[in-house]
This record gives C-alpha cells, sequence and structure tokens, in this order.
C-alpha cells in the first residue's frame, strides 16, 4: 500500500468506501421508513374495496339519508359517487337503490344547487376519505353535498368485528 506523509492513506483509497457507506446508510433509512406505523391515509386495496372502511361507511351513511324520508327518496334524481374503484363498488352494490346510485353522471353546481348536467335535475354527491386506520378500528370522513345551504360532513368510526367494518359512531362534524 502507498502511503503518504504522516501515514495516511491517499484520499482516492477513502472515496472508493465512501459508496458503500452511503449505500448501507440509505438502504437503513429506506427501512426504517418502510417500517414505520402509518396512521393517516393508508391505501385501500382494490381487491377488496367492499370489505373497506370507506365503503362501509360510505353505505351507512347513503342508507342513513335514504330512509330519512319518502321526499328524499324523491327529491333526488340520483346519489353520486366519485369515478374510483371505490364508487364503481358502492354503485355495484347500491344497484337496486333508491334513489339510484351512479359515478357517471355528470354534477354541474354553477346555479348553487348540485344537477345532473345532462337533465338539470337535482342529485346529492357524495365522497368518503379514510382518514386513519388502525388494526382493527378505523376513521372515516363521509361528505355529501346537494346545494350550498344543504351539504355536511360526517366522521365515522368503524371497527372491524368478524373481518367486516361495523359502524360504532357517527357524528356529524358540520352542515350547511
Amino acid at each position: 500500500m502507498n502511503r503518504t506523509r504522516l501515514g495516511a492513506r491517499p484520499a482516492v483509497e477513502c472515496w472508493s468506501v465512501m459508496p458503500q457507506t452511503r449505500l448501507l446508510l440509505v438502504a437503513i433509512l429506506a427501512a426504517v421508513v418502510g417500517c414505520a406505523a402509518r396512521t393517516t391515509n393508508p391505501p385501500s386495496p382494490a381487491a377488496s374495496l367492499r370489505s373497506s372502511p370507506e365503503f362501509a361507511a360510505l353505505a351507512y351513511m347513503m342508507e342513513q339519508h335514504a330512509s330519512f324520508s319518502q321526499a328524499e327518496r324523491e327529491t333526488y334524481s340520483a346519489y353520486v359517487v366519485p369515478e374510483s374503484p371505490l364508487g364503481d363498488a358502492i354503485v355495484k352494490a347500491f344497484a337496486n337503490h333508491t334513489p339510484p346510485v351512479s359515478n357517471s353522471i355528470k354534477v354541474d353546481a354553477t346555479s348553487g344547487e348540485a344537477r345532473n348536467s345532462s337533465n338539470g335535475r337535482p342529485v346529492k354527491s357524495w365522497d368518503a376519505e379514510l382518514v386513519e386506520l388502525n388494526g382493527d378500528r378505523a376513521v372515516v370522513n363521509v361528505t355529501w353535498y346537494s346545494a350550498s345551504l344543504a351539504a355536511g360532513g360526517h366522521r365515522v368510526e368503524l371497527e372491524r368485528r368478524g373481518g367486516k367494518w361495523a359502524v360504532v359512531q357517527e357524528r356529524m362534524e358540520w352542515v350547511s
């Protein structure tokens, strides 16, 4: 080995070790970050959307609203859910629901009221967002909109029992 003054190794040899050290540090960091517990916004596996907390919360709230009165069922030409795999699963599950459930209706809310853009009839738009998942407990925010002064948001707490998500508590967070 070629030594320089004071017994030090040449800088070139030291740099050849540095990429390996950096690579090891990056691998450790990736492992730590990848294994960190996640409690907010976890992804829902597409294959099991019907067994997801978002599905259970959205289905629960839609049933609650549809069961309020005959007027609720007659007022809206449709309940509109997002164009997404979750929306597809909800549409399939609510195939014979009154009002009908769709994720293909384009909603026009420029007048302040949610209306089907093709026929002008009133609709109620729905959405669900998973905000916390911790083992067998979940929290989902469900929102609905039918007009500027007819909208609301609910916090739905769920618990997985026997492989199915069940609503434990539902609380209205806001209403207009």
